[in-house]
């Protein structure tokens, strides 16, 4: 497991992220016993890496972004503190 590699399974996880939809085919057979079975050994290794032990850290309150996509008549969305792009 090396530093790339995680970043960008963890890129591309997100990127596929689609939590206000159904699960598709794929999530229906991750949520199978085998294959959940496989993905928490697969998650075990993962989290004893040492390029994942920033997953434990303390937030960066300060350093916080948000992307929205808005019509360019719609209010600002973001939130106090946000560095606002």
């Amino acid at each position: 497991m090396t530093e790339v590699a995680l970043r960008s399974a963890l890129a591309a996880s997100t990127d596929s992220a689609r939590y206000w939809q159904d699960p598709d085919g794929e999530d229906v057979l991750a949520a199978t016993e085998p294959v959940r079975r496989e993905l928490r050994r697969v998650a075990e290794h993962i989290a004893r890496s040492p390029h994942a032990q920033w997953w434990t850290t303390a937030l960066a309150e300060t350093n916080q972004w948000a992307i929205a996509s808005r019509d360019d008549d719609s209010p600002d969305t973001f939130e106090p503190g946000l560095q606002n792009y």
